[in-house]
């Protein structure tokens, strides 16, 4: 019981021994005597068995309670080293994406300019030909202008959707055979 009871329990169980014992010493016992010498070495021998086992239980029980705090204190730390951890990741993580925006921001710009170049040559060349004022020849070159610039809008667009298939990952690659002249030309 002075086990589930903790330091303090295990004390008061001595201190209670204690007081029977010296009060039998001192004022005789029923079972034993009064005044019997071996009473008094029986209670003596008691006494000082529970005292060493309090002893006993109390070092246990104080063993048990600097194990716990020290438990405690490792969890704490663990803690801590943990929480450092994610915090030092969410910094990386952080730094990242501010790069990948910066990135993003300069193909942007980038792609910008190369959709308005053929954008432009191809709302220009349409201005033209509605300006009625244009011999057959010239019609015919700025409908194939227009065209060209409209090939390549087009290949500009599918190269950023492609681009944007790869970063969600969604991007199949395709096996083809091709000639090194038509990769050349």
């Amino acid at each position: 019981s002075a086990l589930r009871l903790g330091q303090q329990g295990a004390l008061l169980c001595v201190f209670l021994l204690g007081a029977i014992v010296i009060y039998e010493t001192v004022f005789g016992s029923v079972v034993i005597g009064k005044g019997s010498d071996v009473g008094n070495e029986i209670y003596l021998f008691i006494f000082l068995t529970t005292l060493q086992l309090t002893a006993l239980i109390v070092g246990a029980v104080t063993a048990e309670q600097e194990t716990e705090r020290t438990n405690k204190e490792k969890q704490i730390e663990l803690a801590y080293l943990e929480s450092e951890n994610k915090i030092l990741s969410l910094k990386r993580a952080k730094e990242s994406v501010e790069t990948s925006s910066g990135v993003k921001t300069i193909f942007l710009v980038q792609v910008g300019h190369e959709i308005r170049t053929p954008l432009a040559a191809i709302l220009g060349f349409s201005e033209l030909l509605v300006s009625n004022k244009l011999s057959d020849i010239e019609i015919k070159n700025y409908s194939q202008l227009i065209n060209q610039n409209g090939l390549q809008l087009s290949k500009i667009i599918n190269d950023v959707l492609d681009l944007s298939k790869i970063e969600a990952g969604k991007f199949e690659m395709q096996k083809i055979t091709m000639s090194l002249d038509d990769i050349l030309n």
